[in-house]
């Protein structure tokens, strides 16, 4: 709404979101700095899965997780293109 001034209460925007997906909080999404998006990727994946009470208690991945799997996928398929172009 224009005009409308945001409640100095409420937590910003993109922490809200987060509460959308288990187990992610702003400390998971700080990436050191010597990890690989890939390794991260694999971490977040795992990360998951060990708190997120769907994919705890039914044993079969959430949407989160599944999104979560695809983008570990597809990185891992960039990086093994990348190892190849790379090959004599």
């Amino acid at each position: 709404m224009p005009g409308r001034v945001a409640s100095s209460d409420q937590p910003p925007i993109f922490e809200r979101q987060l509460r959308i997906i288990p187990g992610v909080t702003r400390s998971n999404l700080r990436m050191h700095p010597s990890q690989s998006p890939l390794e991260r990727a694999r971490l977040d994946y795992e990360n998951h899965l060990g708190a997120c009470r769907q994919c705890d208690r039914d044993r079969t991945p959430c949407a989160a997780a599944k999104h979560l799997r695809r983008i570990y996928n597809n990185l891992s398929r960039a990086a093994e293109r990348e190892r190849a172009r790379h090959r004599p």
